[in-house]
């Protein structure tokens, strides 16, 4: 269970809070390192499937869990750090080009910071990954792993 002052935000086992989250504190709240979470505008929706505008001039197209979404207030779309890959500069399949600023080599797994024009995201690959810092990168979100927020905070 998970609580957010006092108020039960969501019940489940952990893997469920994790892989589903119900609203976006749950999903921050859950994972480390943390959930990205990017704003987004609604480019086109049809039945469950939802067609995104990140800022910057990105975009990705995911299926919603709840459903219809609906046009009205924004959005923000969520993706885990493992579910984030990098590719060449200016790859056809990018979802933001990108900027690799920190690197942290943990052993297991290696931690980047890359700065986009949507905001910093963080990816999280095998600790045998080869980056470097200040290398401009193409940012590409397992679009299936993606999670979509409505303005209140909840998943749609």
């Amino acid at each position: 269970m998970v609580l957010d002052h006092g108020v039960i935000s969501q019940i489940g086992a952990p893997m469920e809070l994790y892989l589903e989250p119900a609203n976006k504190f749950v999903a921050s709240f859950i994972g480390s390192p943390t959930m990205n979470f990017l704003p987004a505008e609604l480019k086109q929706a049809d039945g469950a499937t939802a067609d995104l505008d990140l800022k910057g001039g990105g975009h990705v197209k995911v299926q919603t869990r709840k459903g219809t979404v609906q046009k009205n207030g924004g959005f923000e779309v969520g993706i885990r750090p493992e579910h984030v890959g990098l590719g060449e500069a200016g790859a056809a399949n990018a979802n933001l080009p990108g900027t690799i600023q920190i690197i942290e080599h943990l052993g297991n797994a290696t931690i980047m910071y890359v700065d986009t024009p949507a905001g910093q995201i963080v990816v999280q690959d095998e600790g045998s990954a080869v980056a470097k810092t200040g290398e401009n990168v193409g940012v590409i979100f397992d679009a299936s792993r993606c999670h979509v927020f409505a303005s209140n905070g909840m998943v749609v």
